[in-house]
């Protein structure tokens, strides 16, 4: 069920912007990525929120640079930036630099996800 401070992810940006938090967690299939801000088409939201993907039946990483994709865990790090998100038909695909300086382009299959203000 999603509530009515639940947004699709399509909707919402992160351009510029350096996550606060990050916790992700494979065996129960959930990534959070929390941020100060963020924006839509329409607005700019001040206050702290965080982006929810998870559910995913499998989920693929690379680095940017590679051609093949291999599991998420052999990627997967603290995430600084989100560059590129998208959700097509539970299909979510993100891009992120990681504190660590990478490039990894994330693929999550039958995923839910939103961005949601947090109090």
């Amino acid at each position: 069920m999603r509530l009515s401070n639940m947004m699709n992810i399509n909707e919402c940006y992160f351009e510029d912007l350096f996550s606060t938090a990050f916790f992700f967690d494979v065996k129960e299939k959930r990534m959070e990525v929390y941020f100060g801000e963020f924006s839509t088409k329409k607005h700019h939201f001040d206050g702290r929120c965080r982006l929810v993907i998870q559910g995913w039946e499998n989920a693929m990483s690379k680095i940017s640079s590679d051609d093949k994709f291999v599991d998420v865990e052999e990627n997967i790090g603290v995430v600084s930036m989100i560059l590129n998100l998208s959700e097509i038909e539970g299909r979510v695909e993100i891009t992120v630099n990681t504190l660590d300086d990478r490039y990894v382009d994330i693929v999550f299959m039958s995923a839910t996800g939103w961005v949601e203000k947090c109090s």
